[in-house]
């Protein structure tokens, strides 16, 4: 799942979708930087452009199980801070 929702030049608010879904689930969420992208296939676009993509992962975030809808919500919110911290910290 993508958290922020879209493709920009530049990372976006992320949403706590992803990070809502690990809760109810126990998945792992694994913080990814991918950049170069906006390069590789602009928006509107009909064809990618060869160029350099690199992607990197960090390590596994293990949020646990939240049973509760509106505790969800809100450490979800907390979570998806945290994955979007990781995710800048890939970036740099």
């Amino acid at each position: 799942m993508y958290p922020e929702g879209t493709r920009a030049p530049h990372l976006q608010p992320f949403l706590p979708g992803a990070a809502w879904v690990a809760l109810a689930s126990g998945a792992p969420l694994v913080p990814v930087a991918i950049k170069g992208t906006a390069e590789a296939m602009p928006k509107g676009a009909s064809l990618p452009k060869r160029t350099l993509v690199v992607v990197r992962f960090g390590e596994p975030m293990i949020p646990g199980i939240e049973r509760d809808p509106r505790n969800r919500m809100d450490r979800a919110r907390e979570i998806t801070e945290d994955l979007r911290a990781e995710v800048e910290k890939l970036l740099a």
